[in-house]
């Protein structure tokens, strides 16, 4: 834990007097520090503090819930995740409509979505139910046609803005390219009424072929310490249904397997590249 933050979460509940008085012991000694309650410390700014101990609080209870059997967790989490707008195990459609209705009445012109294809979808959904004509963004663990556009409404879609390290093997255009052929030849062997639209598989085949390319460098030393050795040495790496230009380099200072992506805009009825292939390690 050197040189990390020690971040503390409570909510109090009388009136904004006294003091709290902070001690430890840290790496040079003994920490002490007193920090003094007054009513005019309270900031206009630091509204954003009361979702931070809501959310911290939710986590502590659904410790509490899964670990410990507190029965009386799970209501508890329900009523933090209406009251404070949170994404739980109990509220998540609740919240998610709601934060989309609110980031629309804040004025924004753009909306991000970092989340896995269930809720990008419903996001996507209830944008376009409220007449929000936000630049939707959504991270590459939801750019399946099957998996976020379909739930959400491909017309909905129309407009949607994803990073891909793919092609899109729906797409006719990859049609007669031999890596999405091999691709679909696999799908059609070994996952048999599968969603091929789903493209959540087609990541896991690529992490495969990693792994045995891994494994391939290793030769006949299978130790750890060798196994890590070779994850971090792959050098321009390209996969044969990688989007052309986008390759995997891994050194002993990035372990970070995709640096690449391509920008795809969905039109109503495929993914549309736009730009160049952006790369991480650019400035």
């Amino acid at each position: 834990m050197a040189r990390r933050p020690l971040v503390l979460f409570g909510k109090y509940r009388g009136s904004a007097s006294g003091r709290i008085d902070i001690t430890g012991i840290t790496g040079t000694g003994r920490f002490q520090q007193t920090v003094q309650v007054r009513p005019e410390s309270q900031r206009a700014d630091n509204t954003a503090l009361r979702w931070l101990w809501a959310r911290n609080r939710v986590a502590v209870l659904d410790d509490e819930r899964q670990m410990a059997g507190n029965q009386n967790a799970e209501p508890a989490i329900t009523s933090l995740g209406l009251e404070y707008s949170l994404l739980t195990a109990f509220t998540s459609f609740v919240a998610v409509d709601s934060q989309v209705v609110n980031l629309k009445s804040s004025g924004a012109a753009a909306l991000f979505i970092a989340g896995t294809p269930k809720f990008a979808a419903q996001a996507i959904r209830k944008a376009a139910e409220i007449g929000w004509k936000a630049k939707i963004i959504i991270n590459f663990p939801s750019g399946s046609i099957g998996g976020t556009l379909k739930p959400a409404g491909l017309e909905n879609s129309v407009g949607v803005i994803v990073g891909t390290i793919n092609k899109d093997p729906t797409d006719s255009k990859w049609s007669g390219d031999e890596g999405v052929q091999a691709y679909k030849a696999f799908f059609a062997k070994y996952l048999q009424g599968a969603d091929f639209e789903n493209t959540s598989y087609l990541t896991g085949y690529m992490q495969g072929m990693i792994l045995e390319r891994v494994l391939k460098q290793c030769g006949d030393d299978l130790s750890r310490k060798n196994i890590v050795k070779q994850a971090k040495s792959l050098s321009h790496v390209v996969l044969p249904t990688a989007f052309p230009g986008v390759e995997v380099n891994t050194s002993g200072s990035s372990n970070m397997i995709w640096s690449q992506m391509q920008l795809q805009r969905w039109s109503g009825s495929s993914w549309e590249p736009f730009g160049g292939v952006l790369d991480a390690s650019s400035e």
